[in-house]
């Protein structure tokens, strides 16, 4: 048994161990928002290790890359940063190249018709995909004066299902995609 050896091992892990724990450190008070995005790493990692999100090899969520995108966005579309963090997270993981079974297109999953409708010309290119998805956002909330619960089943079922059922509609999918959102920004549902 080399005693040494193993001490060494087990010093080099602790340190490995210490630099990861050094990017994680939240803010020096985490119920405050934080303005520079220090915290957005701690939060991301947090919601992984909780099982909230699970993250792919190729996720941008809480980079600071994507971070200026979404703050960016919402600021020239009165949102929430953390909604649009919780829509990306719900619906692509946040991978900027993910595609959905029914054809939708990269962090906040644009349909073709919104990519078109809102002149992206790379629908996997990070800014142009959350830009277009915040104006979509935005448009879905002043469409249901403010009704987060209604404008979220819409981005995630269309405008017509919300129609067709006069609120949530059924589909299990979107119940839960809608709790969910609502979830990891800390509210509950309402129609």
């Amino acid at each position: 048994m080399n005693i040494n050896a193993d001490l060494q091992a087990a010093l080099a892990r602790i340190q490995a161990i210490e630099g990861r724990i050094e990017t994680l450190d939240p803010p020096q008070n985490p119920a405050l928002p934080s303005s520079d995005n220090s915290a957005a790493p701690f939060n991301v990692a947090l919601a992984q290790a909780s099982g909230q999100i699970s993250l792919s090899p190729n996720s941008l969520l809480g980079t600071p890359a994507l971070q200026s995108i979404i703050e960016r966005n919402a600021s020239l579309n009165g949102l929430d940063p953390a909604l649009l963090n919780a829509v990306i997270n719900a619906e692509s993981g946040g991978n900027p190249q993910s595609i959905s079974k029914a054809g939708a297109m990269g962090l906040m999953q644009l349909m073709p018709g919104e990519v078109r409708q809102y002149g992206v010309t790379d629908p996997f290119d990070p800014e142009q995909n959350v830009a277009a998805g915040a104006q979509h956002l935005a448009g879905l909330l002043q469409h249901y004066n403010g009704n987060l619960s209604l404008a979220l089943a819409a981005y995630n079922a269309g405008v017509g299902a919300v129609a067709k059922y006069g609120g949530i509609p059924p589909y299990p999918e979107t119940q839960s995609y809608v709790q969910r959102i609502l979830s990891l920004l800390g509210q509950r549902q309402s129609n």
